[in-house]
């Protein structure tokens, strides 16, 4: 499988693929091309990247101007440009110096990463994982609760114990045994606790927030 990039399908200069596994039953779902040192997408200097997110934010504001009212157009342009800008600033933090240019090398997995930083605990827009340590379970625990943020959580254990203990005490709207916390369905109550939102999505949970529950009680006649 090719990748298109800039209007055209093109395999990595690598000729190298790996493969793609389904989650569902571990099958190859198909390949995708991989960049090597050689490959200029793969080493795309930093301030090359940011160029290209900046025309990419120029075009969707002249999209928005034109297709919506002034207003709307006002907001979407602002979270765009957020985004856009968030993911500059992130990228730039992946420099490795290994590369052309001070080039992005990814996906990047970075270890011993202090789990109060913004790195662990802000949503960062690259291909990017901190990993950071626990001595026990209270430390894990202590961890995935010191964010403001509570999403979703992901425990993979063969402690039944520490897992019931983890659901229990873990602050987020879904905690996963043995799996990662991007799984959901539609039918299941979806949201989280904390600064990841209010309520629920899903059919029962939306409709329960837009009914008003109203009590009524017959006390026979009136006096």
């Amino acid at each position: 499988m090719k990748m298109l990039i800039g209007g055209t399908w093109q395999a990595a200069a690598t000729g190298r693929t790996e493969d793609v596994t389904s989650p569902f039953d571990g099958k190859v779902a198909g390949t995708v091309p991989v960049a090597g040192p050689d490959d200029v997408r793969a080493e795309q200097a930093a301030a090359a990247r940011a160029a290209v997110l900046k025309r990419l934010l120029g075009a969707a504001q002249a999209w928005l101007d034109a297709e919506l009212d002034a207003n709307q157009a006002a907001i979407e342009t602002g979270r765009c440009e957020e985004t856009i800008r968030r993911a500059v600033d992130e990228g730039a933090k992946l420099l490795t110096g290994g590369g052309r240019d001070g080039a992005i090398v990814a996906p990047a997995v970075v270890a011993g990463v202090d789990p109060r930083s913004s790195f662990s605990q802000e949503e960062l827009f690259g291909p990017a994982v901190a990993v950071s340590s626990a001595e026990d379970w209270e430390g894990a625990i202590a961890q995935a609760n010191g964010t403001p943020y509570g999403l979703g959580a992901g425990i993979f254990t063969s402690d039944v114990s520490g897992a019931v203990r983890a659901i229990r005490e873990i602050d987020a709207g879904t905690v996963h045994i043995n799996w990662t916390p991007l799984w959901r369905a539609d039918l299941m109550p979806y949201g989280g606790l904390k600064a990841s939102g209010i309520g629920k999505e899903g059919p029962r949970s939306a409709v329960a927030e837009m009914t008003d529950v109203k009590t009524v009680i017959l006390h026979g006649r009136p006096w």
